[in-house]
């Protein structure tokens, strides 16, 4: 690609529109204009050039407003009139709602599928029309189907072909590598809360003796009452999680605006983080608008369990992470959940019990562990539990209907995920002392035997029967 066909793409921030200057919120202030490769010389129009910029700005091409040379390009417009000997910089702005095509009637109000692309840039323009559509046009009840079962929903819109349809062994692979992948991340995660720091941190913000007395009040109740848990360690974990729930972590749908104050910010495109945000391992920064002042707040999505206690807000991943960490400053034996079909939670082995526990922080639940499927309606795939010493297959605690569960399992093979998860674990506990491995390999034996008989209770707890209330709030 020569010189010639080289442009630079300066972002202006929305409420500075037509503007070269950038405010302090605005992450690309601090970055060198991005790049963008295109041929001048090929026949198309501007589609073409967006989904270009949106390969390295993450901005859907529907909310990109491009000027070259102070004009304001539009959908049909050829990129041949766009000549970088002329002017080697576009300008692009970031609006709710895209350029219109030449000649293209205004688009209905209530159609608009600008929030959930924004939103939702894993799904084609053709299931998130199919979400709102089968929402009955509410943009909120069609965001809770795609964050519950968007993955779902987009097979039935777009069924992926069958493997004769395909090329077999390469579509196989993939699979496997993007299923390894997706299990190491959360590995080298749950790594992290081993680390002094971490822990220090935890134990700094953990009200400790509150809550010991506490769980202590509600164990010696239940004794002379003649009922409960066996052991004060259940009601301790109940009592973090009451704690974390309604006096340390708050739930985010739209962060308050930064300026303001006020509640009314509205997400209008994914960013990348900055240098420190990556530090603390941001993948991506959303960010919002202010409704009032137009002000721009960013809100990274944290992957670090430390930060997350400094921050203390997020969605489930955030809580799980948090939480999780917690349970390990306790001294307890914890796992981080993870849920395919988008949620996260946190398991905690009681003492008393002998068991590992469903704990969910959103939620404020404690052993429950039907919600998801029966409450929330989930069309469960995997779940997977991660600690430090095994990754393990916990599905079946949380269904009723694993045979069921099964057929919607298809990123890979039920052998090749036993033998993924059983060689991540045996990594995992290789640098642990013999008689630590003697004493995990009890356990999960006796877990895997309670998995495998997968006793149904046939009535279900009060939580279990619930909608979701995270997120709500």
């Amino acid at each position: 690609m020569t010189a010639r066909n080289m442009l630079r793409v300066v972002l202006t921030p929305p409420h500075e529109e037509g503007s070269t200057s950038h405010s302090d919120c605005e992450p690309a202030a601090q970055e060198p204009p991005l790049t963008v490769e295109f041929d001048r010389d090929a026949p198309g129009d501007l589609e073409t050039l967006q989904f270009q910029v949106f390969s390295v700005t993450d901005i859907p091409p529907e909310q990109q407003l491009l000027r070259w040379n102070g004009t304001p390009l539009r959908r049909d417009t050829d990129v041949a009139i766009i000549d970088p000997a002329v002017c080697q910089e576009l300008h692009l702005s970031v609006s709710g709602d895209a350029p219109a095509r030449a000649g293209e009637e205004e688009k209905e109000e209530g159609v608009d599928l600008t929030p959930l692309q924004a939103m939702f840039p894993q799904y084609s323009q053709k299931v998130l029309a199919a979400a709102l559509s089968l929402a009955g046009g509410d943009l909120d009840t069609a965001c809770s189907m795609l964050f519950e079962d968007g993955d779902t929903l987009a097979a039935q819109v777009e069924p992926v072909p069958t493997p004769s349809q395909e090329s077999g062994n390469l579509d196989t692979d993939r699979k496997r590598m993007a299923f390894l992948q997706r299990i190491q991340a959360h590995v080298d995660q749950v790594m992290t809360y081993e680390l002094q720091s971490m822990l220090d941190s935890a134990r700094e913000v953990i009200p400790l003796s509150t809550i010991l007395l506490k769980a202590e009040e509600a164990f010696n109740a239940s004794q002379q009452s003649g009922g409960g848990y066996p052991s004060d360690h259940e009601y301790q974990v109940r009592e973090l999680l009451r704690w974390f729930k309604h006096e340390f972590f708050s739930w985010v749908n739209e962060p308050k605006c930064q300026s303001c104050q006020s509640g009314g910010t509205k997400l209008v495109w994914m960013a990348p983080p900055s240098e420190e945000e990556q530090s603390f391992g941001a993948g991506r920064v959303e960010v919002y608008q202010c409704q009032s002042c137009q002000s721009i707040t960013r809100f990274p999505r944290y992957n670090n369990a430390g930060k997350l206690l400094e921050t203390r807000r997020g969605r489930c991943g955030e809580w799980a992470q948090a939480f999780t960490l917690c349970c390990r400053a306790m001294g307890w034996k914890a796992r981080f959940v993870l849920d395919f079909t988008d949620h996260a939670w946190t398991e905690v082995f009681c003492e008393g019990l002998q068991r590992w526990v469903h704990c969910d922080p959103c939620e404020n639940i404690f052993d429950a562990p039907f919600t998801y499927e029966c409450g929330w309606n989930k069309k469960l795939t995997y779940v997977l539990g991660f600690s430090n010493e095994e990754v393990v297959d916990v599905t079946r605690r949380y269904t009723k209907n694993f045979e069921q569960v099964l057929t919607r399992r298809t990123d890979c093979s039920e052998e090749f995920c036993a033998q993924c998860l059983e060689m991540v674990s045996e990594m995992l506990m290789s640098h642990l002392p013999p008689h630590e491995v003697v004493n995990i390999s009890q356990r999960r034996a006796a877990e895997q035997e309670e998995l495998r008989q997968n006793v149904i209770r046939e009535e279900l707890k009060e939580e279990e029967r619930r909608q979701r209330i995270s997120g709500n709030e």
